[in-house]
């Protein structure tokens, strides 16, 4: 089956720090041009990256299935390549979804930038000092019932990465430095929470020395999270812990970056 017989429409929607950016697309026309957006505030990425798609076929057909099968990025002219799937991301969840005519699914991904220079699949020294551009898609699988599948992309979308502050610099090095001792860093920006006593000291350091960047926010995130769960009956009578979760929930809320409010929403416990 051909990707010009498939009615089913794509809604995209990029969420940036300065603005939201909205494009539509039908996969029975031809491509159009990229898309461009602003990254996160950090060279580590996590733009936000909402979709919509919905289902055109007549009311009797009720077999039609979808899901998010991967994200792929690529930089300048070279080939495409698989996003390391360690990212949060909501929707399709790796399942299918049955799609109901004329009804609306909608599904949300992050872009972990930091897991693309974890496995030197782009160098960071490369954005270091100037920042750069990584193009990225959505690839999706249809089912259309009866052994007729079929897949399709999203609109290409340009990444503009900033370039990476001193902290960032810093982070990333001693990331780097623990990566053997610690393998557990690889998930800093996944939807699991990998962390362990073992290596809450990374942790700890990059809140202390890092503390304005993102990975360094994400350890505050962590640790404060820790907090909650080992305390949460004990708050009310721990004033000075109770604070320091507010603290770090305000602090992520208040970069306006959705993946960092993301995290302090499920840091709940310090408001009882």
């Amino acid at each position: 089956m051909k990707n010009t017989r498939l009615p089913l429409l794509i809604t995209l929607v990029f969420l940036s720090n300065h603005h939201s950016l909205h494009a539509q697309i039908s996969i029975t026309t031809p491509a159009l041009e990229p898309v461009q957006i602003d990254s996160a505030r950090s060279i580590f990425g996590m733009n936000a990256i909402r979709y919509e798609i919905s289902n055109t076929l007549p009311h009797g057909n009720t077999s039609t299935r979808i899901r998010l099968k991967r994200t792929e990025f690529k930089q300048h002219e070279r080939e495409w390549c698989i996003m390391p799937d360690l990212t949060s991301h909501e929707a399709c969840a790796g399942d299918y979804i049955s799609l109901v005519p004329y009804r609306t699914e909608h599904g949300l991904v992050y872009v972990p930038l930091f897991n693309l220079y974890l496995d030197e699949s782009i160098h960071i020294k490369s954005f270091a000092a100037s920042g750069g551009t990584v193009d990225y898609r959505l690839v999706f699988d249809v089912d259309f019932g009866k052994g007729n599948l079929d897949s399709f992309y999203s609109p290409v979308i340009h990444i503009v990465v900033p370039p990476a502050k001193r902290q960032d610099k810093a982070a990333f090095k001693y990331l780097q430095q623990q990566k053997t001792a610690c393998a557990e860093v690889e998930y800093l920006f996944s939807d699991v929470d990998r962390s362990t006593l073992r290596c809450f000291y990374i942790y700890q350091y990059l809140a202390a020395h890092c503390p304005d960047s993102m990975p360094g926010k994400v350890s505050k995130y962590k640790i404060a999270l820790r907090n909650c769960l080992n305390h949460r009956n004990e708050l009310s009578s721990m004033p000075g812990m109770k604070k320091s979760i507010n603290d770090t929930c305000n602090e992520l809320n208040a970069t306006g970056i959705k993946y960092l409010q993301d995290l302090a929403h499920e840091m709940s416990c310090a408001d009882y």
